[in-house]
């Protein structure tokens, strides 16, 4: 799942950006999602990726029914394929999602945004869209 293709199309940046919105529920966000985040490392209330460099990176943040998913200077590699499966197929119900870009000076762009799984996972198959 290459949820920042169209970014990298553009050429905008230099940050992504992933908001995700989950709808309240018995099922707290941080107790799904803390046990995906295996390759990454937990400090000040962010997760690093460990593959992250001093500039290029990926982290995770969660604020109450919130995650958002930021690949710093450009980070691409698609490590976060699994975490993302596993989150889209666990009990909770996203409400919204969001895909922006900027960061560092530059304006924030937004590119897409959807209200629930299904129109997340139909512009995920864009970016293998011919």
């Amino acid at each position: 799942m290459y949820w920042f293709w169209e970014i990298k199309q553009t050429g905008s940046g230099p940050h992504y950006y992933l908001l995700l919105d989950f709808e309240p529920t018995a099922t707290k966000l941080a107790a799904v999602v803390r046990p995906l985040l295996t390759n990454y490392d937990y400090r000040d209330g962010v997760w690093t990726h460990r593959d992250s460099g001093q500039w290029a990176h990926t982290t995770v943040a969660m604020a109450a029914n919130r995650l958002e998913i930021t690949r710093g200077w450009g980070h691409d590699t698609l490590e976060d394929d699994d975490f993302i499966d596993a989150l889209m197929a666990s009990p909770l119900k996203l409400s919204q999602w969001q895909i922006m870009a900027g960061g560092e000076g530059y304006a924030t762009r937004s590119f897409r945004s959807g209200n629930d799984v299904a129109s997340f996972l139909d512009y995920l198959k864009l970016s293998s869209a011919p």
